[in-house]
């Protein structure tokens, strides 16, 4: 056969064998958009999605927080963002992190407003009462100095009863993801979650319908990313239900998450990808719609 159709078919079954497209039984794909440039866009790793889906809190791991508006056309379709506003991550003294400790990767965001963060390395979690604030250092398990420093929470998230739930970004090959969550006396390993194999988690949520959300990501070269986005029924569900499984490729390198409903009562699930400054990769903003 031709050299090109055989590259193409070589291509193909490359693609089928990374995954097909979004979960058919259990999402929707409903947008993509572009991340603007003056959006603060190098970095992305957190999304929160605020106001009915109109306003955002967006978390950059280089020392940023950004806030601003969702444009949205009758049909709820994010057309584009406006009213952009950059922060700085702040420590505790409220000088700018220095470049050492500002691997930003996990948000949360609670009911009076006060944003949640966690950092890869070290393994922490801070609190702000408002973007720009100094930071307010939470408590520290004495295991999370033991976490790689490039292997901390990717993930964070707020149970119904108000905890912070953190998710380190295991390795590929792990058989298990430990969640830890803040109690009254401390962190501890509250639960574990059956790992993706090939996948590591990302981003966290705890939707408005009181479920855990997942998001994974593999890298299959030269494809590109596979996402995965799962849903727990917790406490006893510790597999989970696939409701977005992409093929390499469908999306940049998602790495934020935020689950919410919309005015018509639908879950969106909306997602942005992180272009660790490169020209070749993509800033974006996705959303699906997830059946309940």
């Amino acid at each position: 056969m031709p050299r090109r159709a055989g590259l193409a078919l070589i291509l193909a079954a490359a693609v089928a064998a990374c995954g097909g497209g979004a979960g058919a039984e259990g999402a929707r794909h409903r947008a993509s958009l572009a991340w603007p440039a003056a959006a603060g866009r190098a970095g992305l790793s957190a999304i929160a999605v605020t106001d009915g889906g109109t306003g955002f809190v967006a978390l950059s791991d280089r020392g940023r927080i950004v806030t601003g508006r969702i444009r949205r056309d009758g049909a709820g379709i994010p057309q584009g963002l406006a009213d952009i506003r950059a922060h700085a991550l702040r420590g505790p003294g409220g000088a700018p992190l220095p470049p050492a400790l500002r691997d930003a990767e996990g948000l949360a965001t609670g009911p009076d407003g006060r944003l949640y963060v966690s950092f890869e390395g070290p393994a922490r979690v801070w609190a702000y009462a408002a973007p720009g604030a100094p930071a307010e250092p939470l408590p520290r398990h004495p295991n999370f100095a033991a976490l790689p420093l490039n292997e901390g929470f990717e993930g964070l998230a707020l149970d119904p009863e108000g905890r912070l739930l953190a998710v380190p970004e295991v390795p590929a090959d792990a058989a298990e993801i430990p969640i830890w969550r803040l109690e009254a006396a401390g962190w501890r390993m509250a639960f574990r979650l059956r790992a993706s194999p090939g996948f590591r988690p990302v981003a966290a949520d705890t939707g408005p319908d009181g479920r855990l959300y997942l998001l994974e990501r593999a890298l299959v070269l030269p494809l590109g990313f596979r996402t995965r986005l799962r849903r727990f029924d917790l406490p006893a569900d510790s597999v989970g239900r696939t409701l977005i499984d992409t093929a390499a490729g469908t999306h940049g390198n998602l790495e934020g998450l935020s689950v919410w409903r919309d005015a018509a009562g639908r879950l969106v699930a909306t997602m942005v990808s992180d272009d660790n400054e490169n020209r070749l990769m993509r800033a974006e903003l996705v959303e699906y719609l997830l059946a309940d």
